[in-house]
């Protein structure tokens, strides 16, 4: 509450917390999303929002709040469910100072705290639902009252893991599969093998039935990370004679470091099998293999990374085995969970860090922003093309339609009433790189994303400040090129 009560509501300029608050005043004025997504964290904000408009606040102004509040709680109730998980792998006897320790580092978890509930809103009630999909299963193996009704209420969570976050829910598949391979290696050609196979079929079917039903585009997106991801991945990576020596050892290590960790957590796992009931047994190597399965070398990298946010989760779980179960000597039980807590907290400290540093010219960059808006009549006809992040500070504040370079078509030059360009200058426009590159994958229309856009030569200027450039286009560029669709491709 301290981080975000007072938090200002313009945050900078490459934050997705704006998209949020785009995306809940569509659903609040028009029933539906501005732009297709998962739906369930944003009906949440827009009760919220309706209950406090009904209080007395302005619209805007409940949007904001209610976003805040949410990203106030729900990380906060991590620390819950890692302590009912802890609890029970602790058979409900009082927990020790070390394992108390472990659910405060849960409460600061790395990105947990600034980044995701300002940039990753999804991810982060994604995670809280993850966290409760996983205690569940656990329950469900230890037959807690009904094995029926907690395996239902498993399958529940994962529907709603579904409806908020489509990389949670690839991450929710992952989970499920390491569960299933750790219960038939467990219990091989047993009939409950098969109904734990079945019952994660039925669950990823109907998860991707959903999100074809709701936003087609991120269906696609499956079969497009399926058949791309190889080449961009760390073992392509290894063996393309494109990737240089510091790539390669980068790759390298990749493969390597996730492959020495699972083998020294699966030799721990063997030396203590034999003292581990059934349950603990299925739960420690399906966490073993949901590590691994978070790091698989065949990923594309951003994909990788996005993956890799979840660590955190099997990281916790396989620590609280190795403090319960393995042969250390007290003292170095508590060097590995002070130094984890020691680790969570200056990454925190670096989060809070970060955010203050890049916070510092915020109010000079809103009021110039207000300037433009001031001295140009804006309309919602008209598009402002801009940088990742940045395009839905368009919308939200300046009440425009807006994008990034590649989601422009040349369809749009006629569609709307003006298009701009708007770069948001961070001490200097950033154009490195770009000059003879084309958008032909994912990696390469994140890196243009990222960057300023050009001047054209037929661009008029309209503002230009320290902070801010305006350019409007009467017309599509001349050198700018398109493919077959009409998608811009390059500059």
């Amino acid at each position: 509450m301290l981080l975000w009560v007072d938090r200002p509501e313009f945050v900078g300029w490459f934050n997705h917390t704006y998209y949020y608050y785009v995306e809940t005043r569509g659903m609040l004025i028009n029933g539906s999303l501005p732009y297709p997504d998962m739906p369930l964290l944003f009906y949440i904000y827009s009760i919220t929002a309706k209950v406090l408009a009904w209080l007395g606040l302005k619209q805007d102004t409940a949007i904001v709040s209610a976003t805040r509040f949410w990203m106030c709680l729900i990380p906060s109730l991590i620390p819950l469910v890692v302590f009912l998980i802890i609890r029970q792998i602790n058979k409900g006897v009082a927990l020790d100072r070390q394992f108390w320790l472990l659910i405060a580092a849960s409460a600061i978890l790395p990105l947990h705290l600034v980044h995701q509930p300002e940039f990753s809103q999804k991810n982060v009630l994604g995670m809280f639902l993850l966290f409760i999909l996983i205690y569940q299963t656990r329950m469900a193996f230890i037959g807690w009252k009904n094995n029926l009704e907690v395996l239902l209420g498993a399958l529940v969570v994962f529907l709603l893991i579904t409806l908020t976050h489509f990389g949670t829910t690839g991450v929710a598949i992952l989970y499920t599969t390491s569960l299933i391979l750790a219960y038939s290696f467990l219990h091989p050609d047993t009939k409950s093998s098969r109904s734990l196979l079945l019952i994660g079929l039925v669950m990823t079917l109907v998860s991707l039935f959903l999100i074809y039903a709701i936003d087609i585009d991120r269906f696609y997106r499956i079969w497009h990370y399926l058949v791309s991801s190889f080449p961009t991945s760390f073992i392509g990576s290894l063996f393309s004679s494109q990737t240089g020596g510091i790539d390669k050892l980068v790759a390298a290590t990749g493969i390597i470091l996730p492959i020495i960790l699972v083998v020294l957590f699966y030799r721990f796992f063997s030396r203590i099998r034999a003292s581990l009931e059934t349950p603990d047994q299925v739960f420690l190597l399906s966490n073993i293999l949901f590590f691994y399965l978070l790091l698989l070398p065949v990923y594309d990298q951003l994909l990788l990374g996005r993956f890799a946010n979840f660590l955190s989760i099997p990281s916790l779980i396989i620590i609280v085995y190795l403090l319960k179960f393995s042969s250390w000597q007290s003292i170095t039980k508590r060097v590995v969970t002070h130094t984890l807590v020691m680790a969570f907290s200056i990454m925190a400290f670096g989060e809070y860090m970060s955010l203050t540093i890049h916070s510092r010219n915020n109010r000079e960059v809103f009021a110039d922003l207000m300037t433009v808006k001031q001295q140009v009549i804006f309309d919602q006809n008209d598009l402002i093309i801009t940088k990742n992040g940045a395009e839905h500070i368009c919308n939200w504040f300046l009440g425009t339609k807006s994008g990034v370079i590649t989601a422009l078509n040349q369809s749009d030059f006629e569609q709307y009433r003006n298009i701009y360009l708007l770069n948001p200058i961070e001490g200097e426009l950033n154009f490195d790189g770009i000059q003879g590159k084309r958008a032909d994958n994912e990696k390469d229309r994140y890196f243009f994303m990222l960057r300023n856009i050009p001047e054209p030569k037929n661009a008029v200027p309209v503002y230009h400040s320290k902070y801010i450039q305006l350019l409007k286009l009467e017309s599509a560029p001349g050198e700018w090129t398109y493919d077959e669709d009409g998608s811009w491709i390059s500059y």
